[in-house]
């Protein structure tokens, strides 16, 4: 029997139980290609509900290795899953979400025919738990709120597109290279204003390597998104959350006198989109987009002020 361990799908979560099941529900019903042996990694990121209870309800249909991360972060919970992980390819995905049937069949082909040089991803869609969507404003939501759709033909992402958590995949000696996650970056990261980015670095680093990421609408797969996420606080703390990340990224790569210039220059921006979310109220505007900017250059000037 070959016990060599051929794709592993990396699951993290956190006080999400209910949604936990009814994901794990579905990975009992899609196809594993014939003749490969895989896994899946759930790290439990220092959980107070019944995840492990929901857990042990698999441990007979599903191939689990699971771990406990007590250490709060999903960078951390990341790092602790490709550390345990065995599998040639790993796949990234949400403890929330619906895979099709397919879907490690497509990732597998993808990977066997390209093999070296390429990380793959799919696109997202969102099942919203709220009925009644504002749309306006979730057009400024994150695409892990919004969801992500790069078109119906397989092609290479842009410099301006991404994969997102919840649907990415790439060989482990290619993750081995490119190093872990960032720590400082993501949900629970130590720096509490920095919410976002781990998976936008780890990327950033494999296409520095020469790596191409490779877009396959096939795997396209079903996010739920939960009422609150679909709200005015939560978009517009993710908007805040990018601006953040951006300063990180941006300190990080500067060779001269960068936090000035660039503090002087946000600040005024953060003037001007406050005064321009204030014209838009008046006229009776809900002001979303201005109001996104606004928070956008709070997270930006909070994160240069940081990492000065």
């Amino acid at each position: 029997m070959n016990n060599k361990i051929d794709f592993s799908v990396i699951i993290c979560t956190w006080n999400n139980c209910k949604r936990l099941d009814i994901t794990l529900g579905y990975f009992t019903q899609v196809n594993v290609p014939q003749g490969t042996q895989w896994e899946l990694v759930i790290i439990n990121n220092n959980c107070s509900d019944q995840t492990d209870e929901v857990v042990s309800k698999y441990k007979n249909l599903l191939p689990i290795k699971y771990i406990h991360e007590n250490k709060q972060g999903l960078s951390n919970a990341k790092n602790s899953g490709l550390k345990i992980a065995g599998g040639q390819l790993i796949i990234f995905t949400d403890d929330d979400v619906r895979p099709p049937e397919g879907w490690f069949d497509i990732y597998w082909s993808a990977y066997k025919l390209k093999p070296k040089g390429y990380y793959f991803g799919g696109p997202v869609k969102s099942e919203f738990q709220a009925r009644n969507i504002d749309q306006e404003l979730v057009s400024l939501a994150p695409y892990s709120v919004r969801g992500l759709d790069w078109g119906m033909e397989e092609k290479l992402l842009s410099s301006n597109e991404c994969f997102i958590g919840a649907n990415w995949a790439c060989s482990m000696d290619d993750l081995k290279m490119a190093g872990y996650f960032n720590v400082n970056y993501g949900l629970g990261s130590k720096k509490q204003q920095a919410k976002i980015g781990e998976e936008t670095d780890m990327m950033n680093r494999l296409k520095s390597s020469g790596l191409k990421p490779l877009y396959i609408p096939e795997l396209s797969i079903i996010h739920y998104v939960p009422e609150h996420k679909s709200q005015f606080k939560h978009i517009m703390d993710r908007k805040k959350a990018y601006g953040y990340f951006n300063a990180q990224k941006k300190m990080a790569i500067s060779r001269g006198p960068f936090i000035f210039g660039a503090l002087c220059w946000s600040i005024l921006n953060l003037v001007i989109s406050y005064i321009a979310w204030l014209a838009a109220r008046s006229t009776g505007k809900r002001g979303y987009p201005q109001f996104s900017e606004f928070k956008y250059y709070q997270g930006l000037i909070s994160g240069l002020c940081d990492n000065h």
